[in-house]
């Protein structure tokens, strides 16, 4: 999914913004609202009914100082969006979307929540951490990877 570039701030970026997935969802940058707890309402498998559903990437910061979603994600010339779509069994697709809406490339991975923390791990890459919040159907994934402050939100789609 990544150029492979060792040590390029793109690829640290993308890596941030997926975890997200998303997103990989900075904590600078983003106020807390709304701090689900152990008691937020849950299906069986643990993952927040809140989280459950499809989540279309909108904006992201690293270091309070806002960044192209283009950049985050490493997206082509021809992607236009990207959205993490969590299943209640924290099963989770990453897909990436063209200016026509047609999915062009396609990631699943898995969402797992404790609290308010999350981890998310996107195909063979290494797991990313952070913490979540929902606030008016927006999705805060706030957190820290290779040394820089990450947030990243998502607007869940009705």
């Amino acid at each position: 999914m990544f150029p492979i570039h060792k040590g390029s701030f793109q690829i640290r970026c993308a890596t941030l913004a997926l975890v997200f997935m998303i997103a990989l969802f900075a904590a600078m940058g983003c106020s807390r609202d709304s701090k689900p707890t152990q008691d937020t309402p849950r299906k069986s498998s643990g993952v927040p009914i809140e989280l459950i559903g499809t989540w279309t990437f909108q904006s992201a910061t690293v270091e309070n100082m806002p960044i192209d979603l283009a950049t985050v994600f490493s997206w082509g010339s021809n992607i236009k969006k990207a959205q993490l779509k969590v299943a209640e069994d924290s099963s989770a697709v990453y897909q990436e979307m063209d200016a026509q809406g047609s999915v062009v490339l396609v990631k699943n991975a898995r969402f797992v929540v404790s609290g308010n923390e999350f981890s998310v791990t996107v195909g063979t890459l290494p797991s990313d951490k952070g913490s979540w919040s929902i606030t008016d159907n927006k999705l805060r994934l706030t957190g820290s990877a290779y040394g820089y402050n990450f947030c990243i939100i998502a607007v869940k789609e009705i």
